[in-house]
């Protein structure tokens, strides 16, 4: 058979070109996407089964015999099509095709396939992508498992997938707004600069990342040195990861004029966590239980005002925080002193022995022995470090 038109004569094989070159095409297409499955959508868990009937959403390319691969697609879900109402069933994926046309050809439209449901036990349909099983009770699912293949996995095409996790290899160029980069795993170190790029670069081991323009609002993990430097990229200053680690050792160098390196805490009100001895605390109460501090690293500052009715000799209160080991025992002077209701011209003192968590008030340098009745009071500040 020929055909003859416009009188040139063609031989019987040119009537199906348009069918092998649409076969070609969407075979080099599945291929280069990652081959037959689901792309999008799909039921990966019984809940996406909406009633057990209703199969979710998807994209996917389904292969035929003779390796072509067709296309289908709907934005809604597909009422799944029952064989039978009960037993262990399987569900497959069956596009459109051409009735009486050999090569088997599909009808070709986005959504002229049906999702059917028969015995597992039975034959699948023919050119048909099978997408789970479960129990089948009323025409209905009760369970779900999703067959193993049907998902196309990540990375399975040479082109990036966007909905899909990607490994990046050489630069990463985003262009217009800057990007949301969420769960980014580096294997190396990883750049960032004012291009919006991302790029593995070969920094030594001791540099984990350079990052110029960065903000982050969360917490940074750092497994490498840490590396700071100033505006003009002229001073850099290197934290071993022994220190950042272990010691908390610091070593910031003298940036100049056009460096500065700034301390910032906030007072913390303490008066009503500490156990506070030597002081009638209900009837009467206190008439001042102040206890303030600031801790900046180990360092600790602590301001104190007590005042109140005696009830005992001695006057102490506990520490937010353990003093320094090592038997160090810390001293400051300079506390305003009432005992008996009189405010003395002599000055008393604190001290903490190490890994103390009590500050011990003393009436003077010498004697720390209060008077028990009448009114007392110590007002003062000092530091210490803890362990």
């Amino acid at each position: 058979m020929s055909l003859t038109a416009d009188g040139d004569t063609h031989p019987p094989e040119d009537v199906n070109q348009p069918r092998y070159r649409s076969a070609a095409n969407s075979e080099a297409a599945a291929i280069l996407n990652g081959g037959e499955g689901i792309y999008i959508g799909g039921a990966s868990v019984f809940g996406d089964i909406t009633t057990g009937t209703v199969y979710p959403a998807l994209l996917a390319a389904v292969a035929d015999d003779a390796g072509g691969y067709w296309w289908v697609r709907k934005a809604t879900g597909t009422t799944m099509t029952f064989l039978v109402t009960s037993g262990a069933c399987t569900a497959y994926l069956v596009v459109g095709q051409v009735a009486g046309v050999s090569p088997v050809m599909a009808t070709g439209g986005a959504t002229d396939f049906t999702i059917v449901v028969q015995l597992t036990a039975t034959a699948a349909p023919a050119h048909s992508l099978p997408l789970g099983s479960g129990a089948v009770t009323a025409s209905a699912f009760t369970d779900w498992t999703v067959d193993p293949a049907v998902m196309v996995a990540a990375n399975a095409s040479p082109f990036a997938r966007r909905d899909l996790a990607e490994t990046i290899s050489g630069a990463w160029t985003f262009s217009g707004t800057a990007p949301t980069v969420s769960a980014l795993t580096a294997s190396q170190p990883v750049v960032t600069d004012g291009a919006k790029k991302l790029t593995s670069a070969g920094f030594a081991t001791t540099d984990i990342a350079r990052l110029s323009g960065a903000v982050f609002t969360g917490a940074v993990d750092i497994e490498g040195a840490l590396t700071i430097q100033d505006a003009g990229n002229d001073h850099d200053a290197t934290i071993a990861v022994a220190d950042l680690a272990a010691a908390r050792a610091y070593t910031i160098p003298d940036f100049g004029a056009d460096g500065k390196f700034t301390l910032r805490g906030d007072w913390t009100s303490y008066g009503g966590t500490s156990t506070i001895v030597g002081w009638e605390l209900v009837s009467p109460a206190m008439t001042n239980n102040d206890i303030y501090y600031l801790k900046l690293g180990p360092l600790v500052m602590v301001a104190f005002r007590l005042l109140g009715t005696s009830d005992g000799t001695t006057a102490t209160f506990t520490l937010p925080f353990t003093a320094a080991t090592g038997g160090i025992v810390f001293w400051a002077g300079g506390v305003i002193v009432t005992d008996n209701s009189v405010t003395e011209s002599y000055q008393g003192a604190v001290n903490i022995t190490g890994s103390g968590t009590i500050a011990t008030l003393r009436k003077t340098s010498g004697s720390g022995v209060w008077t028990g009745s009448g009114t007392k009071g110590a007002y003062g500040q000092f530091m210490y470090v803890t362990g």
